[in-house]
């Protein structure tokens, strides 16, 4: 006696043609942004470590100066963020800012890989579920964890570069910073990771009264 085999049953939620396609352009777009970070990574080590002149971003603190504006007479400012050209950097200068290019690739790329994983399970039907909500959080944990390191990083990086060469004048570093989109990135992450987790326990409730 023959039995035929049952093809397994698509799935409900599966998208519509037009969203897989979608996705699956996103995913290519995130493979992308993840090699193009990559070598800018390969490229900024080696820039770090290179021989200088090097060129270090700075933010410094109550640092006043005359800036020439046209044709005009120069102009009372103060600098809040800018470029420093250096001959060389210290040891720490070279360590904080290797740690933060290669902190925050790490960072980028747990996130790229939480959302392909999303974007995959989404094609597959999957679409709230617990494992997506997991995903979400990853990627909104890693990108706040990315920011904050690269603006502590950063910032102690130039601190080290502004106390080495203003010796006479110690307090014109100090920690600055907008954290305000790291508040907004967090409130979006936690909206939609909740709505997931509430997406996902309706659609087990729905299917068990089925």
């Amino acid at each position: 006696m023959h039995v035929s085999k049952r093809a397994p049953a698509a799935s409900p939620h599966r998208p519509a043609a037009v969203d897989r396609v979608t996705l699956y352009a996103l995913i290519a777009t995130g493979l992308a942004i993840g090699i193009e970070r990559a070598i800018r990574l390969w490229n900024r080590v080696a820039s770090i470590t290179g021989p200088g002149p090097h060129r270090a971003p700075v933010t410094p603190r109550n640092l006043e100066t005359v800036v020439q504006l046209g044709s005009g007479g120069g102009t009372q400012a103060e600098i809040t963020t800018g470029t420093l050209k250096v001959a060389e950097l210290s040891g720490p200068e070279t360590g904080l800012l290797i740690t933060q290019e290669v902190v925050t690739f790490l960072a980028i790329a747990t996130i790229i890989v939480c959302l392909t994983l999303l974007a995959r399970n989404t094609i597959r039907g999957t679409v709230f579920h617990r494992s997506n909500t997991a995903l979400l959080t990853g990627a909104g944990l890693a990108a706040a964890a990315g920011y904050g390191a690269w603006t502590f990083f950063g910032q102690m990086a130039s601190n080290e570069i502004i106390s080495r060469l203003s010796v006479a004048r110690p307090a014109v570093y100090g920690t600055s910073g907008d954290f305000m989109p790291y508040f907004l990135g967090l409130f979006a992450f936690g909206i939609v990771t909740v709505a997931y987790a509430v997406g996902a326990r309706l659609q087990r409730e729905t299917e068990g009264l089925v």
